[in-house]
C-alpha cells in the first residue's frame, strides 16, 4: 500500500468563496503584533480589541504598554458602555464641538 501525501496547508481562495469576516485574523501573530504597536490611542487599542478579542489578547499578553496602561480600562469600559446604549436604543447622536459632544437622545 502506499500511504498518499496530504497538504497541511489551507486550499486557496477561489472567487466562489465568502470573504473572510475576520481579515486581521488571516494575517500572522507577528504581523499583528506589528500592527498593534503602532496604535497609540486608547480608544482605538480598545475598539481593536472588541473588533478582534483575538488581538486584544495576543496584546495583552506579549506586554505592549498602551493595552496594560489603566487609561486602556477606562477606554474599554466607555466604549462598552457606548455599544450597551447603542444596542438598547438609548443613543442616536452625539452633536457639539470637537471635544466637546453631547449624547442627545
Amino acid at each position: 500500500r502506499r500511504a498518499v501525501a496530504m497538504s497541511r496547508s489551507p486550499r486557496a481562495r477561489t472567487d466562489d468563496d465568502a470573504p473572510p469576516t475576520d481579515w486581521l485574523g488571516e494575517l500572522p501573530p507577528e504581523l499583528h503584533l506589528r500592527i498593534l504597536e503602532g496604535v497609540d490611542d486608547f480608544s482605538d487599542c480598545a475598539a481593536f480589541s472588541l473588533a478582534s478579542p483575538r488581538l486584544g489578547l495576543l496584546a495583552l499578553r506579549s506586554g505592549l504598554a498602551r493595552f496594560k496602561d489603566p487609561l486602556f480600562a477606562v477606554a474599554m469600559r466607555l466604549l462598552l458602555i457606548e455599544r450597551k446604549e447603542f444596542a438598547d436604543g438609548e443613543v442616536q447622536h452625539y452633536e457639539g464641538e470637537k471635544g466637546a459632544e453631547r449624547m442627545v437622545r
